[in-house]
C-alpha cells in the first residue's frame, strides 16, 4: 500500500504534514482522496483497529451547479467537496467493494450502491438488498444485451419512466438457481450477465434481475446511474456491467445527500458523484479523432485546417493552424477557442460579437506569426440551435448592454456540463496538434479554468489580466495537481506507510509473541515494533521488505520517518514556510506546500526529537572501500534467490511476471512457476502463472519472451506498441514517474501496465536489480580492477531509487499495478555484494566450466544451470545483455531520438544553455524530456531530485573514466558498447 491507511490504487500517492505545533495527529493529504477501506493493503494501522477519515473539506450538501466553476479551476480529477475521488472508487470496484454514487440534486437526487457485475459476491449482494429498495438492476451495454437477446421492456417512444431509464425484460440464470430471489441466485445471474461467454439460452425470462440498457457514450451523453455503473466498471478494468440499486432509509424513504454521506462514512464506502465522473472522463477519455487536413486560403493568410470528429455524437470541429505550430515543444502558441454561433458567425449579430472575435483572433494570430484557432461546433442534442440563440439574444437585451448573448448563455447553470465537453474537445485538439504552452485569447474565464483542469496551469502576470478583453495573453504549461485530505488516528500512536513486509508472520511469532494485534495486515506490525523498540534502529532492521513510513507519537508530539534500504518505495519530504515537515509518496503533492523539496534517502531514518537524519541500514558492502572476499557458492545463490521470489509471491490479489525474455526476468518467472505451490499466502497457487511482454512489432524481447513462456507453460500475454504511441505517452509518463531519466524503458512499461490492469492483475514481479549488484551491464567488461568493479556495483545499487527502481515502481503504478523486485531482496544483496568481485567480473576470453564464456552475471547463470531439471532453455540462460529499452525494439529508441530532433529546432537547440543553464541537456532527446518535466514540476527544487551526470550504457559518471573514448559521451543504450556486444540485436535483452 501507499503512504496512507489505504493501499495501492491508481495514482494514489499520499502525503503527510507533520507540524511540531500539533499534538493530536498526523494529517495526511492524498493526491487522490481515499476512504478507509479494510481490503488488502488498506488495513488501518495501530492498536485498537478503528480509525477515522478526517476530511479537510466541508461536508456541506452538494450542489453541482454551485461547485462546477470551482471544480474546473481545481482540476477534473479533484473530487467535489466532501466526496471521494473517482480513482478511489475504481480501486474499490476492482476489489468487489460497492461504491455510493450520487446524481445531481436537480435530477433524481438519489444515491445508488454500485458494484462491478463480475466482482459481486453473495455477501455483497446481501448487503445491497439490506440497504436498498431491493430492485436489483444491472447496467449493460447495448452490444451485450443484443448478444444475449435481452430486448427493451417497452419501445423508447412509449417509455414514460421519469428519467426514461431503458428497462429490459427481466431475467434469471437458467441453470444453478432456484427461485432466483436469493442473494446466491441473484449473484449467479449477475455474474452470468457480466460474462462474455454467456449465451441467450443461459437465461430464463421473466426473472428477478433488471438489466438496463446503457446509452452509448455513457455519462457524457446521459448523466444517469445506469451509465455510471457501466462507465465505472469499464474504467476499473472490469466487465462493462454494473450492479445498481437505490439506497433507502430505514423508514423506506429515499436517502438524500447528507444521509448518503453519513451512510458511506458509517460503512466505510467510497462516495462519489456522477458530476465528478463526467469530469474524470472528460480528462481521460479520447473525445475526438482527426479526420482530414488541408490548406485553407483566407483573407488573412493561408492556414492548415484539420477536421476532427467527436466520438460521442459525431459532431465535426475544425482547427486552423498558422505557421509552424505543430509540435512546438517548449514554445508558447497563441490560441483562440471559438464556440459556434450560427447567428453571430454567419449574420454578424451585434448581440453576440462572435464574428468580430473570430476576425480579430485570426488577424492577431497572423500578426503574431504562428497560432491555432479551434472552432468548436455545438454538440448535437445540446439544445443551442437557432431557436435557443434567438431566445438568448432576447434575454440579453434586458441585461447590461455590455454583456453579449454568448456571455449570458455561458453563465447559465444548465449549460455548464456542455461547456465542459466543449472545452474538453478544444483541449484535446490542442494537445493533438502538439501544443503544450499557449497564450489564450479569451475573456471567458470558464475557458481558462477548464484548460487548467485539463492539465494546463496559467501563469498570470496580475489579477487584472484575468478580466482583460479576449485579446489578453494568458500563459499555460502542461501541469496539474490533485490534492485532498485524509487522516489515520488510532489511540496515541498512528502511522502512514507504503509497505510490503514479507517476514511479518515471523515477527508476530517471535519479537511480537504475545502481543494482541487484531489486524492481519503485514504492515500493522510496524506500530507494535515501535512500541517495543521506540526510535531505535532495531525497528527498521527487523523488517524484511519494502517500506516508506511515518510514525506520529501523540504522547510527546514526536515523529519518525524511514525508508527501505534500497528505496523501492518512493518517499519525498519538504519544509513548509511555517516550519511544518511534509512527507509524500509523490513529489507533485509537495510542490505548492513546501519551500524546499527533496527525495528522502533510502536506508535512512529521520527523528524529529533530534532533528537528525541517520542511516539505519549499514551492511558492510555499502562502504565502497570494502572489497568482498567470499567465493561464489552456486547452490547458495540459487536457494537464496528462490527464497527471495517465494517471499514476493505473498498476495491476495492476482499476480503475474513481467517477462522480457532475457536472463533476469526469465529466472524470476521460472522460479515463480516452479515454486509457487511452496509459498505461504500465495494467491491461488494452483492457477496458471501469467506472464506479460511488450515491444515494437518484431522486437527481440517479444521473440525471446515467447520462447521462455512456452518453455515454462505460462499464460502468456504479448503486446506491441508503435513509436507514435510511445511518444503520445511521454507527457503522462513523466508526470507519473516524476523524472526525465529512464523514460526510454519506462514508456513500454507504462503502456504494458495499462494492459495488465485491464486484465485484473494487481501485482507483478520484475527483474530489476540484477545488473547493478552483479555487474550485468556491458560496460562492466571495461572495469579496470576488481576494486573498481565492486565500487561501481555499490554506486549503482545506492542510486537505484533514482533510476530502475523508480521506473519499475512508478510507471506501472500509474494504473494501480504494484511491482516487486526479488533481486533486491536484502539477503540476496548481502550474498552477492560480499562476493569476491573477481567472481563476478566478465571475461569473454575464458570458459570457467569449459563450455560457456564468462559472460556478465556468470555466477547467476551458472547457479541456475541445472541439467537434470533446467530452469530455462540453454539459449536464454546464456543470452547476452541488452538494455530493456533496446530489447523492446531499436525502432523505439531511434524513433524517440528522431522525434526529438524534429520538434526541437536547431534555433532552440543552439540556445539550450540559456534555456537550461543548470545541467544543460547534451542531446535533443534530453532537451525534450527536460522541457516536459519542468512543465509538470516547476518547483525550483524539483530538478535536484533527478540524477545528473554522464552515462555510458547505464553507467555512473565515475565509470566514464574507465575508457578515454567515453569522455563527454552520454548514451544509455547498450549499443554504446558495441565492441562488447557478442550477439546481434535479434537475440534480445536480459
Amino acid at each position: 500500500m501507499r503512504l496512507s491507511a489505504l493501499g495501492k490504487s491508481n495514482c494514489s500517492q499520499s502525503i503527510c504534514s507533520v507540524q511540531k505545533k500539533r499534538s493530536s495527529q498526523i494529517h495526511a493529504l492524498d493526491s487522490v482522496m481515499h476512504v478507509t477501506w479494510r481490503y488488502r493493503g488498506n488495513a488501518r494501522a495501530g492498536p485498537g483497529g478503528s480509525c477515522q477519515c478526517l476530511s479537510a473539506m466541508s461536508h456541506d450538501v452538494y450542489n453541482s451547479r454551485q461547485v462546477n466553476a470551482e471544480m474546473a479551476k481545481k482540476g477534473l480529477d479533484i473530487p467535489s467537496d466532501g466526496f471521494d475521488s473517482i480513482e478511489t472508487a475504481l480501486d474499490a470496484l476492482r476489489q468487489g467493494i460497492p461504491v455510493v454514487v450520487l446524481d445531481d440534486e436537480d435530477r433524481e437526487n438519489e444515491g445508488d450502491l454500485i458494484v462491478s457485475g463480475d466482482r459481486v459476491t453473495e455477501e455483497t449482494m446481501a448487503f445491497i438488498v439490506r440497504h436498498t429498495s431491493g430492485v436489483i438492476c444491472v447496467g449493460m451495454t447495448g452490444e451485450d444485451l443484443d448478444r444475449l437477446d435481452i430486448p427493451l421492456m417497452i419501445p423508447p417512444t412509449q417509455n414514460e419512466e421519469a428519467m426514461s431509464t431503458a428497462f429490459t425484460v427481466t431475467v434469471d440464470l437458467r441453470v444453478g438457481t432456484t427461485t432466483g430471489i436469493s442473494a446466491a441466485d441473484r449473484t449467479a445471474t449477475i455474474r452470468a450477465l457480466s460474462s462474455i461467454s454467456s449465451v441467450p439460452e443461459d437465461f430464463k425470462r421473466p426473472g428477478h434481475i433488471f438489466p438496463l440498457r446503457c446509452r452509448q457514450g455513457g455519462v457524457l451523453v446521459r448523466p444517469g446511474h445506469t451509465e455510471a455503473s457501466v462507465d465505472l466498471s469499464r474504467l476499473a478494468g472490469c466487465a462493462p456491467a454494473g450492479v445498481l440499486c437505490e439506497i433507502v432509509n430505514d423508514d423506506g424513504t429515499m436517502s438524500r445527500t447528507q444521509e448518503l454521506l453519513e451512510f458511506s462514512k458509517k460503512n466505510n464506502l467510497p462516495c462519489i458523484t456522477i458530476a465528478d465522473l463526467i469530469r474524470y472522463r472528460l480528462k481521460h477519455d479520447a473525445l475526438v479523432q482527426r479526420t482530414a487536413s488541408g490548406v485553407l486560403n483566407t483573407r488573412y493568410g493561408d492556414f492548415v485546417a484539420h477536421s476532427y470528429v467527436s466520438v460521442l455524437d459525431g459532431q465535426e470541429h475544425v482547427a486552423l493552424v498558422y505557421g509552424d505550430d505543430q509540435g512546438r515543444v517548449g514554445k508558447q502558441t497563441m490560441a483562440r477557442i471559438q464556440n459556434e454561433s450560427i447567428l453571430g458567425d454567419l449574420f454578424g449579430t451585434q448581440r453576440c460579437g462572435s464574428v468580430s472575435q473570430l476576425d480579430n483572433a485570426l488577424e492577431k494570430i497572423v500578426e503574431h506569426g504562428h497560432g491555432v484557432l479551434v472552432y468548436v461546433r455545438c454538440q448535437k442534442g445540446r439544445g443551442m440551435g437557432i431557436a435557443e440563440e434567438l431566445k438568448t439574444f432576447h434575454a440579453s437585451s434586458t441585461n447590461d448592454s455590455s454583456s453579449t448573448a454568448c456571455d449570458i448563455y455561458s453563465s447559465e447553470d444548465g449549460g455548464f456540463m456542455s461547456d465542459l465537453r466543449d472545452h474538453a474537445v478544444a483541449a484535446q485538439i490542442l494537445k493533438d496538434l502538439g501544443v503544450t504552452s499557449v497564450q489564450l485569447l479569451t475573456n471567458n474565464m470558464s475557458k481558462v479554468d477548464s484548460m487548467v483542469a485539463h492539465g494546463l496551469t496559467p501563469a498570470l502576470p496580475n489579477q487584472d489580466s484575468r478580466r482583460e478583453h479576449y485579446m489578453g495573453l494568458v500563459r499555460f504549461v502542461c501541469s496539474s495537481i490533485v490534492i485532498c485530505a485524509c487522516s489515520n488516528v488510532c489511540n496515541l500512536l498512528s502511522w502512514r506507510r507504503n509497505s510490503e513486509i514479507y517476514n511479518h508472520e515471523e515477527i508476530r511469532a517471535g519479537k511480537l509473541a504475545g502481543v494482541n494485534n487484531p489486524s492481519k495486515s503485514d504492515s500493522s506490525i510496524v506500530g507494535y515494533l515501535y512500541e517495543k523498540y521506540g526510535e531505535s534502529n532495531e525497528l527498521w532492521n527487523s523488517l524484511d521488505g519494502i517500506f516508506a513510513c511515518v510514525i506520529w507519537d501523540e504522547r510527546d508530539g514526536s515523529f519518525v520517518a524511514a525508508r527501505d534500504a534500497i528505496g523501492i518505495c518512493s518517499l519525498y519530504w519538504g519544509k513548509g514556510s511555517d516550519g511544518s515537515t511534509w512527507f509524500a509518496s509523490e513529489m507533485k503533492s509537495l510542490q505548492t506546500r513546501c519551500e524546499w523539496v527533496d527525495t528522502f534517502p533510502p536506508g535512512y531514518v529521520y527523528r524529529s526529537k533530534t532533528g537528525t537524519l541517520e542511516r539505519w541500514h549499514n551492511p558492510v558492502w555499502m562502504d565502497e572501500s570494502y572489497i568482498g572476499d567470499q567465493p561464489a557458492n552456486f547452490d547458495l545463490i540459487r536457494q537464496t534467490f528462490i527464497d527471495a521470489v517465494k517471499k514476493r509471491l505473498m498476495s491476495d490479489a492476482p499476480l503475474a511476471v513481467l517477462l522480457s525474455g532475457g536472463l533476469d526476468s526469465s529466472l524470476v518467472a521460472s522460479v515463480a512457476v516452479r515454486h509457487v505451490k511452496e509459498t505461504t499466502n500465495a494467491f491461488d497457487p494452483d492457477h496458471k502463472m501469467h506472464t506479460f511482454s511488450i515491444g515494437i512489432a518484431g522486437s527481440p524481447d517479444l521473440k525471446a519472451a515467447r520462447k521462455v513462456a512456452d518453455f515454462l507453460g505460462t499464460q502468456h500475454h504479448e503486446f506491441t506498441f508503435t513509436v507514435e504511441e510511445g511518444i503520445d505517452a511521454l507527457h503522462d509518463l513523466i508526470w507519473h514517474i516524476e523524472s526525465y531519466e529512464q523514460v526510454r524503458a519506462a514508456v513500454p512499461m507504462y503502456l504494458l501496465a495499462r494492459k495488465i490492469k485491464a486484465l485484473g492483475i494487481k501485482v507483478v514481479l520484475s527483474g530489476e536489480g540484477a545488473d547493478e549488484e552483479l555487474g550485468g551491464y556491458l560496460y562492466f567488461h571495461k572495469a579496470p580492477s576488481p576494486a573498481e568493479y565492486h565500487k561501481e556495483c555499490v554506486r549503482l545499487v545506492k542510486r537505484l531509487y533514482k533510476f530502475d527502481v523508480m521506473r519499475a515502481n512508478k510507471a506501472p503504478f500509474a494504473f494501480g499495478v504494484e511491482t516487486r523486485v526479488p533481486f533486491l531482496d536484502k539477503a540476496f544483496l548481502d550474498l552477492t555484494m560480499t562476493m569476491d568481485a573477481r567472481e563476478k567480473m566478465p571475461d569473454l576470453s575464458v570458459k570457467p566450466d569449459g563450455v560457456h564464456p564468462k559472460l556478465e552475471k556468470y555466477v547467476l547463470r551458472k547457479a541456475f544451470d541445472v541439467k537434470d531439471k533446467p530452469y530455462l532453455p540453454e539459449e536464454v540462460l546464456w543470452r547476452q545483455k541488452e538494455q530493456f529499452s533496446d530489447g523492446v525494439g531499436y525502432d523505439w529508441v531511434d524513433g524517440l531520438k528522431e522525434y526529438a530532433n524534429k520538434v526541437i529546432s536547431d534555433e532552440v537547440w543552439e540556445n539550450r544553455e540559456m534555456r537550461f543553464p543548470e545541467h544543460t541537456p547534451r542531446t535533443k532527446e534530453y532537451f525534450l524530456l527536460r522541457t516536459i518535466f519542468e512543465g509538470h514540476f516547476p518547483h525550483p527544487d524539483s530538478l535536484k531530485t533527478v540524477p545528473k551526470g554522464l552515462s555510458i550504457a547505464c553507467s555512473t559518471e565515475e565509470a566514464i573514466k574507465w575508457d578515454p573514448e567515453w569522455q563527454n559521451a552520454h548514451e544509455i543504450s547498450g549499443r554504446a558498447i558495441a565492441s562488447v556486444h557478442e550477439f546481434s540485436a535479434a537475440n534480445g535483452s536480459a
